[in-house]
């Protein structure tokens, strides 16, 4: 399970980067990053981390015990990615169309209209110079994804292969 979750954030964060656009931005701020870690901050001591994948420069690890909610959406699972010991993504896991509901409703009190959004497919995107935020709900499956990209560490990853 955890190796299908860390292929999928693999995908979302390629598909992310590949549909970057310039220019539009939501009116709220950027996120600096994702509690408890900052954009293309090294991975701070003291934090009891579950390493999920690694692939020598690429590693995504989770933080046990610890529970999320964003807004009133109650969050599954987070993914939390580094490379080159620098974080530059968390991936955020959930069940059901309410809690995709909920979350859709915090992002956009803290961020505004996505830039891009797609309700028949119930997909939205976030952007800003240096993050995306991209909101998925697969209907067949039941399960959702919000994917927080700091974008030049991902993107120096996609040139490097």
């Amino acid at each position: 399970m955890a190796r299908k979750l860390v292929l999928v954030a693999l995908a979302l964060l390629a598909s992310a980067l590949a549909a970057q656009a310039a220019g539009v931005h939501p009116k709220g701020p950027q996120p600096q990053g994702f509690t408890p870690f900052g954009w293309g901050q090294p991975i701070p001591s003291g934090h009891d981390v579950e390493v999920v994948e690694s692939d020598g420069r690429t590693l995504f690890l989770r933080l046990p015990n610890r529970q999320i909610r964003i807004g009133e959406a109650d969050i599954m699972d987070v993914l939390y990615g580094f490379r080159d010991n620098k974080f530059y993504a968390a991936v955020l896991t959930f069940r059901g169309f309410t809690q995709y509901r909920r979350l859709r409703f915090a992002l956009e009190t803290m961020h505004g209209s996505a830039d891009d959004e797609d309700n028949y497919a119930k997909h939205y995107i976030w952007r800003w110079e240096d993050v995306q935020v991209r909101l998925t709900w697969n209907m067949g499956t039941g399960y959702g994804n919000a994917v927080y990209i700091f974008l030049p560490l991902a993107e120096d990853g996609e040139r490097d292969g």
